[in-house]
């Protein structure tokens, strides 16, 4: 089986943690079905700087053991902290969609613990006291949010010829789009720039898994359609959505989809038809228990000789403690991205089903509508994905 590159975009929640976690874990034990190559903050349950702090402090030594490059940190980019959904909220004028979770009677409560939680596994305070005292300091309320440690910030618009070979096109709800220049670069360096300079990787394929928002991957495909539409983009997994069962931010949405409609909507419509997209749902994330990949922490960790020490094993260890004690903390990391993280090493377990779907832009909540649902929307605006609707336990 030849090697797939996996590139994972996330907003760094706990389940998201320890989707990750078992990928790596599972990964290292064959190689030659996939390797991970790039990890993406995006805002969401945690703000991307958060993100990218957490993802090296849990994953950076194992990143490091198993890749080939000196630095593991370049595995490792923080992404955008705001989507498309806060120009288009500021234009009509009225809240649509959600901007943070602080805007939800639970996102203050989440936060705190994370931070809490977090602060006590990793024995040390990894974030400033105040973050956990007053909801007006925690990362991305919406008054500090642009003075958030993103001072590689850059307007698209302003790159230069050279740098960026396509002309940027803003929409209404996009005019005032910023990536980070690291973003760009890290998925360009490894989209084009990397397959294109080593042979031996000429005709690697790649799978993009999300599980968060999707701001940094429309942006992406905005800035460069190229980068996702040239043939080596495989398959984009996805969790988000509620297509057959009530929301959990409303009645009629989800969290990661409300969070940015306007971006969703976008990579839909201008993703190439020839990419397949996988879309899980709350109708299984939610459903199924994610122990069906659950590491076995427990014997892993009694397996190992004392004598086997090495830098990769030290690193196996260390995230195998970290899960094994996420989990006892935190039973309900084990469902919503857990779940998605089964289906790309077993994706035998899950039945998928063709639906037609797109985004209900009369509102931008995230609300999702479904085959007949869509008979009245444009053709252009819909979109062909498989629709995970069951798991076979």
């Amino acid at each position: 089986m030849s090697k797939r590159r996996l590139v994972i975009d996330s907003d760094c929640g706990l389940d998201d943690l320890m989707a990750i976690g078992n990928l790596l874990l599972y990964l290292d034990q064959c190689p030659d079905y996939y390797e991970v190559s790039l990890i993406s903050s995006v805002h969401g349950m945690t703000d991307p700087h958060t993100g990218k702090l957490m993802f090296d402090l849990v994953f950076g030594d194992l990143l490091h053991a198993i890749s080939d490059r000196d630095n593991s940190s370049s595995m490792v980019v923080e992404g955008c902290e705001v989507g498309w959904i806060a120009a288009l909220r500021e234009k009509e004028n009225k809240k649509i969609g959600i901007l943070s979770i602080l805007e939800e009677s639970w996102g203050g409560d989440y936060r705190r613990d994370y931070y809490d939680l977090f602060s006590k596994q990793m024995k040390k305070e990894c974030f400033p006291k105040d973050q956990t005292s007053d909801l007006s300091h925690l990362p991305l309320s919406l008054s500090d949010a642009h003075h958030h440690s993103m001072k590689s910030i850059v307007d698209l618009r302003a790159r230069s010829h050279e740098e960026h070979r396509h002309e940027m096109k803003f929409d209404e709800y996009t005019d005032k789009e910023i990536i980070t220049q690291h973003l760009l670069h890290a998925y360009r360096n490894l989209f084009v720039d990397g397959v294109n300079s080593d042979e031996k990787d000429s005709d690697a394929s790649f799978d993009l898994l999300c599980l968060g928002p999707l701001t940094n991957i429309a942006t992406l495909l905005k800035a460069d359609p190229s980068l996702f539409n040239d043939g080596r983009l495989h398959r984009v997994v996805i969790m988000g959505g509620n297509f057959l069962v009530p929301g959990n931010t409303t009645i009629g949405t989800e969290t990661n989809f409300a969070l940015d409609a306007c971006a969703l909507d976008y990579f839909l419509q201008n993703l190439s038809s020839k990419v397949d997209v996988v879309i899980f749902g709350l109708e299984v994330a939610n459903e199924v228990n994610g122990d069906l990949l659950h590491f076995d922490f427990t014997s892993f960790l009694s397996s190992i000789p004392s004598s086997s020490a090495s830098p990769l094993i030290e690193a196996k260890i260390q995230l195998s403690v970290f899960l094994e004690e996420l989990v006892k903390l935190r039973p309900h990391c084990r469902h919503y991205d857990t779940v998605v993280s089964v289906y790309l090493l077993h994706p035998e377990l899950f039945d998928l089903q063709e639906m037609e779907i797109c985004v209900d832009s009369s509102v931008y909540s995230g609300k999702m509508l479904v085959d007949d649902q869509c008979a009245d929307i444009d053709v252009s605006k819909r979109r062909t994905v498989k629709l995970a609707i069951g798991a076979r336990l």
